[in-house]
């Protein structure tokens, strides 16, 4: 179990490797269960949204995605706490849009025991970075309205709030 004891400082981030699937996975299944207790309806528990072992290593051999860690140091090394994932999305011009370069981010997770101490904050701005490098006019990224701790982080990221959905469920 990952402690919050770590000099403030020494946080690293960097491209996930091929062995590090299954503490990918162990951050998702924390994300997926704190979602699934506050919209327990369209949201299935850890245990059924296990993500596949080859999107995993799909999105590390493709160029237009970006699979990145946080690491902290520990006694014995290195622990994985969080991750980024974020693709390039080409769009086309449409009726009502211009056409753009956006990049998606569609999974941010640092394990609850070391939130708030800066991990997303970097995570995001690694994104930034690579945005920059892929030429992108733009990050986006979907958040639940129950989470008003990541709300926060994206906003104090420089993001803001361009729509809203909305959802009623039929009994």
């Amino acid at each position: 179990m990952m402690t919050n004891k770590f000099p403030r400082g020494e946080i690293f981030i960097r491209n996930a490797r091929g062995d590090e699937f299954d503490v990918y996975a162990a951050l998702v299944a924390e994300a997926d269960a704190l979602h699934h207790r506050h919209a327990p309806t369209p949201i299935k528990t850890a245990e059924y949204a296990r993500p596949a072992e080859r999107d995993f290593f799909a999105c590390l051999q493709n160029p237009h995605y970006l699979l990145d860690v946080a690491v902290v140091p520990t006694a014995t090394g290195q622990a994985v706490v969080g991750f980024i994932q974020a693709n390039l999305i080409a769009r086309e011009e449409d009726r009502a849009h211009t056409a753009n370069r956006v990049v998606r981010i569609d999974l941010i997770v640092v394990t609850e025991a070391l939130r708030p101490r800066g991990i997303g904050r970097k995570l995001i701005a690694r994104v930034k970075t690579w945005a920059e490098s892929m030429r992108a006019d733009s990050v986006i990224l979907d958040s639940y309205a129950f989470n008003i701790v990541a709300a926060r982080l994206y906003e104090k990221s420089g993001f803001q709030v361009l729509k809203k959905t909305y959802m009623q469920t039929i009994s």
